[in-house]
């Protein structure tokens, strides 16, 4: 109960009912308001400043840390952010992210992955091409692809963040993919970064990782284009 009221009151800061800087509700008014018990409350206020996204002072109350502040490696927090809303801001930010490493995450997979890991990664793409026509599932099947090279590569490392990014990767991708025509599109590039790990191209998997990204980019780029067009 109190990992889920964690979860409720987290998803609320990340959405600003809660924002940053403000001063939260005592423990009565919490317990009162998500019908929990106050030890409840207690213990889901323990998990949020772990976390780092509050912070408790005697006299002081409870008060939202800024953003800056919060554990973004940490998978609740990010699961969280992504499920109450994200700006532009914050899918930049993960496509930044993801251009830092995925790229050398390919790389990786290429000269390490194990037959075992290579042949998963190959059904992972085949479970794209099987879904491209039914964007829920497609967006599953994408963000599964690029979990499988993470897990290749065999690095403890990469499997944390793997763990960390799946949540904004499912977002992402779900943000970028939800056209059938664009997601048939973006085959040929998830078949290129397979083949060139499944072959050890080292090389060619980077680069091919690389133009992966970038596609996402122009398409979650237009995307917003878009949407501002129709919003006018």
């Amino acid at each position: 109960m109190a990992r889920n009221l964690a979860q409720a009151i987290g998803i609320a800061i990340a959405g600003g009912d809660f924002p940053e800087g403000s001063k939260m509700p005592h423990e009565p008014d919490l317990a009162e308001r998500f019908s929990v018990s106050r030890t409840v409350v207690r213990e889901a206020i323990r998990h949020l400043v772990a976390k780092g996204m509050i912070d408790v002072k005697p006299r002081a109350g409870t008060r939202v840390l800024p953003k800056d502040s919060w554990n973004l490696l940490d998978e609740d927090v990010v699961m969280w952010t992504f499920q109450a809303g994200v700006s532009t801001g914050d899918y930049a930010e993960l496509n930044e992210v993801r251009c830092v490493f995925e790229p050398a995450a390919a790389e990786i997979a290429a000269r390490r992955a194990s037959p075992q890991a290579k042949a998963r990664i190959s059904e992972a793409y085949s479970k794209m091409a099987a879904t491209a026509e039914n964007p829920q599932e497609f967006v599953y099947a994408d963000a599964m692809f690029h979990m499988e090279i993470l897990q290749a590569c065999e690095n403890r490392y990469l499997s944390n963040l793997r763990n960390v990014l799946f949540a904004g990767l499912l977002s992402s991708i779900h943000k970028t993919n939800t056209n059938v025509e664009l997601n048939n599109l973006s085959l040929p590039l998830h078949k290129s970064v397979e083949m060139a790990i499944v072959a050890g191209d080292t090389a060619a998997a980077r680069h091919a990782m690389l133009a992966l990204l970038q596609d996402a980019s122009d398409r979650y780029h237009q995307t917003n284009v878009n949407a501002s067009l129709n919003s006018d």
